[in-house]
This record gives C-alpha cells, sequence and structure tokens, in this order.
C-alpha cells in the first residue's frame, strides 16, 4: 500500500488545451493481464498477475482486498494487445469525436473561468475514472501509473512499505487491516486485525479505490507514513516507518500426532513454491495429516492456486471461467502428485477468491474437510490491461466455478464442519494453539481419519 513518487502538486495550475493526451482508449496500445479478482477485496480483486506481464494473469482476490501494500493463472498464451482489440468492435467514430469535443469545451471553460488553481492531470485521471465508475462495478477499475505500479509490485512478493495485508468492503467503502505481518513495520508499530484504517497521512481513504490507498501507504524505504486507525469506538494515529517487505506468503509447522499445518497468507508469485516446500518438509518429518489455513486469506494469482491444487487433487478439473458469450476454459490437474493424507482446510468470512477455488476444490473432490465459517463469496473474474502510458485498466469479464460446476459468487463456501472463534480472539495475529477453536476442532476430526 505504498508509493514511491509523490502526489502532483495542487498548487500549478496547467493551461494547455490539449489536454487530451490520448483520452480514448483505443489509442493507447495495452497487453492483456488477465486476472481473477476477488475483490476484496473483497477483491481483489484478482486471483492476481505474475511478473511476465506479457502473459495472460488472471487473479482473484477478496472485496478489492489487496495487501497493504496490497493483493488479484499465469497462462502461456501472451496474448497481445492487437489480437485482444481485434475480437471487439472500435468506437464508434461520431461518439468518439462527440465526447471529445465535449470535454474539451468542458476544459476550456474550466481553464478560463474556474476561480482557483487546478491539476489538470489529476483531472483527466479523474475523467478515466468516472468511466470505469459509470459501470456501477466496483472490481471494474482505472488505475493510474503509481497505482498501476504498486498493484505490480504488491503481487510479486517483495515490495516497500509496512507489511499489512488489507481488505476494503465494496459496498462501504472501509478499508481493513486483516494480517498485519509480525515483524514488519505495521504491526510494530501497533495494527492489529480488525483494526479500520481511516485516513493515511491525513487523506481520508474510505470510498477510495484500493489502489490508491495501497499507493499512499507505500513509499521510499526509511520514509515515514501516518495511519489513522479505528478500534472499536477510539480513533489514533500510529506512526510506521516503511522499509522493505519480502513476504512469506507460506508458514509451516508439525503440529500434534504427526500432524502437518500450513497457513497461506496470500496466493502470490512465491506462494505455490513455498507451498510445495512445506509440503516436502513436512512428508520428510513423518506428516499423517495436514491442515491448510487459509482464513483471512484474500486471494492471489490464479496459477498460483490452480499449482497448489494440482499437488493435491486427482487428475481433473480444479476451476473453469466463462465469459459473455457462454466461452468456456478449464485448469485441470494432472494427478502426478496427490496428497495421500487426510486434510482438513481452515476458512472464514475474509477467505476469498483464489482461497475459495482452493476450499471449493478442496471439498467437491471429497479429499479435506472445511472448517470454520462461509468464506466472502467472490466468484467473478477480472481482466487487466497494461497501456503503453504506464496506466492499467481493470474489467470484470468472467465468471468462475468449481469442479462441480457451482458458483460461490455472493454465497461463498460453507464450511463441513461450522465453528466460529470467539470474538475476543479475532483480534489476535497469532492466536494460542490451545484457544484456537477452529484449529482444535480439525486437530480433533483430523485424529479420527487418521
Amino acid at each position: 500500500m505504498d508509493n514511491k513518487k509523490e502526489n502532483v502538486s495542487h498548487t500549478e495550475k496547467k493551461k494547455n488545451n490539449g489536454f487530451f493526451k490520448g483520452m480514448a482508449v483505443g489509442m493507447l496500445s495495452a497487453v492483456l493481464l488477465m486476472a481473477v479478482l476477488a475483490g476484496c477485496s473483497g477483491i481483489s480483486s484478482l486471483i492476481g498477475p505474475g511478473s511476465d506481464y506479457k502473459n495472460q494473469v488472471k487473479e482473484s482476490s477478496a472485496e478489492a482486498s489487496e495487501t497493504a501494500e496490497n493483493k488479484s493463472s499465469k497462462s502461456s498464451t501472451g496474448e497481445t494487445t492487437k489480437a485482444v482489440y481485434g475480437k471487439y468492435k472500435p468506437v464508434s467514430p461520431q461518439l468518439t469525436d462527440e465526447v471529445i469535443e465535449k470535454i474539451d469545451t468542458l476544459m476550456q471553460l474550466v481553464d478560463y473561468y474556474y476561480l482557483y488553481d487546478y491539476d489538470e492531470d489529476e483531472m483527466i485521471d479523474a475523467i478515466y475514472k468516472a468511466v470505469m465508475e459509470s459501470l456501477g462495478d466496483p472490481y471494474s477499475l482505472y488505475y493510474t501509473e503509481d497505482e498501476y505500479n504498486s498493484f505490480l509490485e504488491s503481487s510479486s512478493g517483495s515490495y516497500c512499505g509496512i507489511g499489512v495485508v488489507v481488505q476494503q468492503n465494496v459496498q462501504t467503502g472501509i478499508v481493513t487491516a486483516v494480517r498485519p505481518y509480525e515483524n514488519c513495520p505495521g504491526y510494530e508499530a501497533g495494527i492489529r486485525p480488525g483494526d479500520l484504517i481511516i485516513a493515511v497521512n491525513g487523506t481520508e481513504i474510505t470510498g477510495m479505490d484500493l489502489n490508491a490507498a495501497v499507493a499512499l501507504i507505500r513509499g521510499e524505504e526509511g520514509t515515514t507514513v501516518t495511519i489513522t486507525l479505528q478500534r472499536d469506538e477510539e480513533v489514533f494515529d500510529v506512526e510506521v516507518t516503511r522499509r522493505q517487505i519480502d513476504v512469506e506468503t507460506v508458514t509451516y509447522r508439525m503440529l500434534e500426532d504427526n500432524i502437518g499445518y500450513i497457513q497461506v497468507d496470500e496466493f502470490d508469485e512465491v506462494t505455490a513454491k513455498q507451498f510445495s516446500a512445506a509440503l516436502d518438509a513436512l512428508t520428510a518429518q513423518g506428516m499423517e495429516a495436514l491442515i491448510v489455513d487459509i482464513r483471512n486469506n484474500p486471494g492471489g494469482l490464479l496459477n498460483v492456486v490452480v499449482d497448489m491444487l494440482d499437488e493435491i487433487l486427482p487428475e481433473g478439473i480444479i476451476v473453469s471461467v466463462k465469459d459473455k458469450n457462454g466461452v468456456a476454459q478449464e485448469y485441470k490437474s494432472d494427478a502426478e502428485t496427490i496428497l495421500n493424507v487426510p486434510m482438513a482446510v481452515l476458512i472464514n468470512g475474509n477467505s476469498a477468491s483464489a482461497s475459495e477455488i482452493f476450499a471449493g476444490a478442496v471439498q467437491d473432490y471429497g479429499v479435506g474437510t472445511l472448517v470454520g465459517t462461509t468464506t466472502f463469496g467472490k466468484g467473478i473474474v477480472q481482466t487487466i490491461f497494461s497501456l503503453n502510458d504506464g496506466t492499467g485498466l481493470k474489467l470484470t469479464i468472467e465468471d468462475y466455478y468449481l469442479p462441480s460446476g457451482k458458483s460461490i459468487h455472493q454465497v461463498g463456501v460453507s464450511p463441513d464442519v461450522e465453528i466460529d472463534l470467539p470474538d475476543e480472539l479475532k483480534v489476535y495475529v497469532t492466536i494460542p494453539e490451545d484457544q484456537d477453536t477452529q484449529l482444535q476442532k480439525a486437530i480433533e476430526i483430523l485424529k479420527e481419519q487418521k
């Protein structure tokens, strides 16, 4: 959620009648990045892009969710912009001319009569954002250059920021700290799960696009950022010093009775490799059962969750997507590796998008027991276009379906065994093992299945 570039000054008035600078999107070439966002944010928003942005990337997140520093299958198709635009009818030249002429008239009137200083670049960005907002879809967005760079950086697993995973409620616009990473600046400054992030350096972020909020929180290493939090009825500020964050998205350990435990915080570029290493390490230690904890996981890269499920599922469909024309694409497991021990998956209402694909596939194949509460419920797909001026565009383009063919959008994945945490424990980053009612239930179930 951090930004390495300063915001444009609002004090200098720009007078330039050629303000369009490529107003028509069709004038900008783009590289297609596919992304299944689960919003969080609730979304991220996407199942999430990988590092090769010339290839298709699908991403999923919750409620426009990203990590505080934000957070949305890298396929090998690598479609180019030309091929993509070739599928669609161009915008009517007459309509384009009318729109450009009217906006130019408005801008000239503003330039000549408006009393106060204004920033032309900011106004143009607002025009682009308004086009997307008119769709009434919280997951379809225009990204400024800073916002887009922040988005790309956040999915790489390494960035300069405060180390907090956040989600945004798409109905209220409220941004919540979901998981502050221990030993990272945000946690050390006092940010805890469930804290509402009200403002960044005095700028209110409620209702702001999550990527824009993330960009405000990010910044140069060693610089400070003031985060305004609300915890219950108390509102207070914390000063956080930014530093380089190399996210360990997967942690693991062996529990009692040789029950392995793997916690997955998000599905980033590094996650599949870390998950595979965790499985190998626990297997070498004599693992006889496995718990995968994806509570509070807002989602991430589609190719990553597909790769992870490919390690544990039998041969078959992992997830499928379908566009408005009914064109479907399936992602499958090749069954080269299959997990042969009993498994439980911990889920809750902040498990979204890619997390729901993981949980839903495990449930559909009957290879594990879901324990916890119903997941977030984001089952739609977005596409990210990288425009050649450094900005980006995200559009909802597909629904996704579990192996059973079920859509979980606005419904979520229901647990096999429903059990909640005590309210007083929901603010803990690390819940004491003996007090974690969901974890203890999973252990109990696996002991019976061993």
